[in-house]
């Protein structure tokens, strides 16, 4: 997320740097508190004019500022801030905490499903749902408390798809990890 911000405010020019050691200096910063379970923003004042040993594509307005970022609609929720969230202008360095749980994976369940398996309830072959209880970048662990005996459509075949949906779109989910392992037994 860092990363993302940080890209976005240097395509902006919203950056000064340092032209002795080329390090950036950036006004808004996001921070992950996991004690407050919030996403912090911080802001910080721009200086009133540009200091000496730096550059900068910013319009300095003479006295030191704080910017103003808007969340955009859904970025607002993943976040945790309300709709339409903006930061205060001051000249201090502010601090900004989620007011509500940020919401970093919108799809807090995943579906397994398979093409060939006939489900009364559902018509797209769901197997099985995770629903991920772990920290960003944490191992996801799921295992039935029993082993799930599905039937399959009659006919024969000669090979089975399992996908991974979103539990609330009913698309697929782009997969970033390599390593992913599921485990089935068919009798």
């Amino acid at each position: 997320m860092k990363s993302l911000t940080l890209k976005v405010i240097s395509q902006n020019n919203h950056i000064m740097t340092n032209t002795e050691t080329g390090s950036t200096v950036y006004f808004i910063d996001f921070v992950v508190s996991n004690t407050k379970y919030s996403i912090d923003i911080l802001s910080y004042p721009v200086p009133a004019s540009l200091p000496t040993g730096f550059t900068s594509d910013i319009t300095f307005i003479g006295t030191e500022k704080n910017p103003r970022l808007k969340l955009p609609s859904a970025i607002n929720e993943i976040f945790g801030y309300e709709k339409d969230f903006i930061t205060d202008t001051g000249s201090s360095i502010l601090t900004f905490n989620s007011t509500t749980a940020p919401n970093v994976s919108p799809d807090n369940s995943v579906l397994i499903i398979c093409d060939q398996v006939e489900n009364e309830f559902s018509n797209l072959g769901i197997l099985y749902a995770i629903s991920p209880s772990v920290g960003i970048g944490s191992l996801i662990v799921d295992k039935p408390a029993y082993p799930i005996y599905s039937k399959l459509r009659n006919g024969n075949y000669n090979h089975l798809t399992f996908r991974i949906l979103s539990s609330k779109t009913f698309r697929p989910i782009k997969l970033i990890d390599p390593e992913i392992n599921f485990i089935f037994s068919i009798k």
